[in-house]
């Protein structure tokens, strides 16, 4: 067999952590993070994946295989935002191929129809359990988050499991859509969407494959650290003792006044310890495939939606916490640190040689549509 040669993944494990910085990702020494360093010792790097400047465009484009631009999706969701009915999504792709398919987390694109949904006929994942807007809180998990302050209508709880209607045929089974309220009040977001993931793996029939989209809350705001003691001191990245330029890259990158304030070091204190608890979770799930003798026979693809949120210039109290060190800007802009993002694939089945290595080649968000059905059918020499 050929030293390039990938044999199919019989699971694909697709993990996307939210607003995560380039200068906070892996290899860093101003965050915790042992289990994506481990990975990443062990798998590729994708030191090129470009995505848009924000959350829902780049979902978009990642679930269809199409540039937004080429479907008109520019922009976070608004009341009339539409996903084309001419698209067919990742989980249409992969049921073709024997796939069941679950998706886990945040949504955040169209929600206003039935069809729009990401088990709705259009998206055609098997089942959803998350939440559709771009944030809630993280322990209430209500929408707006009681921190949001801007204009509020109304608000209420934002979790919501769905299951799809089978094909026609198999059942009578129809499209249910209910939400849990408060059941889950008081567990964190990210927690509670580790347990459903490993309800998933725990439940699922191993002889048929399996692809499973974790997509964390973390690291978005509203900036609500769990309550876990053992994440340790709360560190603020690039803005901490003169460490990796201290405060002047915190300046370099439009971070204000380096997070010496107590609001601001509050709120990247938050920042670093929500994305040590995603560390744990991401160490975890891996632990329950090898657990459950799936790990040997997985896929992983890791990635963020777009580059870090920074704080603002003039007040560091005011916006995001995130650091993109060295590269310039941040979430919605359109500089390397607004589009260009962390990524990394893992996995037994890559060959020996391939592991601990970084590929530089450019890679777009629109691409991870085909590169999830490459894990899935396999890459020969031929095909690479």
């Amino acid at each position: 067999e050929s030293r390039n040669s990938v044999p199919p993944a019989k699971y694909i494990l697709h993990i996307v952590i939210d607003d995560l910085g380039w200068g906070d990702a892996w290899g860093t020494s101003h965050t915790h993070t042992p289990n994506l360093d481990e990975l990443a010792r062990g798998g590729v790097s994708l030191e090129r994946l470009y995505a848009t400047p924000m959350c829902a465009p780049s979902r978009a484009s990642m679930f269809t295989g199409r540039h937004p631009a080429d479907i008109g999706y520019y922009r976070n969701p608004s009341e009339d935002a539409r996903l084309p009915p001419d698209c067919e999504h990742l989980p249409s792709h992969l049921r073709k191929l024997g796939f069941s398919s679950h998706l886990i987390g945040k949504w955040h694109l169209p929600w206003h129809s039935p069809d729009q949904l990401p088990s709705g006929p259009l998206v055609g994942f098997d089942s959803f359990f998350g939440y559709l807007h771009w944030g809630m809180d993280y322990f209430t998990h209500e929408f707006p988050p009681k921190v949001h302050t801007g204009p509020v209508v109304c608000r209420g709880f934002d979790l919501v499991n769905s299951t799809r209607a089978t094909e026609e045929g198999e059942s009578a089974a129809v499209h249910v859509v209910n939400s849990p309220g408060g059941k889950h009040r008081g567990v964190y977001a990210d927690e509670l969407f580790y347990r459903e993931a490993v309800r998933k793996l725990t439940a699922h029939n191993q002889s048929q494959p399996l692809y499973l989209c974790v997509a964390f809350q973390g690291l978005h705001d509203p900036y609500q650290a769990p309550k876990d003691e053992e994440l340790g001191e709360a560190r603020c990245g690039g803005a901490r003792d003169g460490e990796d330029g201290g405060d002047e890259t915190a300046k370099q990158q439009g971070n204000g006044d380096g997070f010496d304030d107590p609001v601001s070091l509050a709120k990247c204190g938050n920042y670093s310890k929500m994305l040590t608890k995603v560390d744990s979770l991401v160490g975890n799930l891996v632990q329950k495939m090898k657990t459950l003798g799936m790990w040997h026979s997985t896929v992983l693809l890791l990635h963020t939606d777009n580059g870090g949120a920074l704080a603002w210039t003039k007040d560091a109290r005011l916006g995001g916490a995130a650091s993109n060190h060295p590269l310039r800007g941040g979430k919605f802009t359109l500089w390397d640190g607004g589009l260009r993002v962390r990524g990394m694939v893992h996995s037994p089945l890559l060959p020996p040689r391939r592991r601990g290595t970084a590929w530089h080649g450019l890679m777009h968000i629109s691409d991870v549509l085909d590169t999830v059905l490459g894990m899935a059918r396999g890459i020969s020499d031929e095909k690479k």
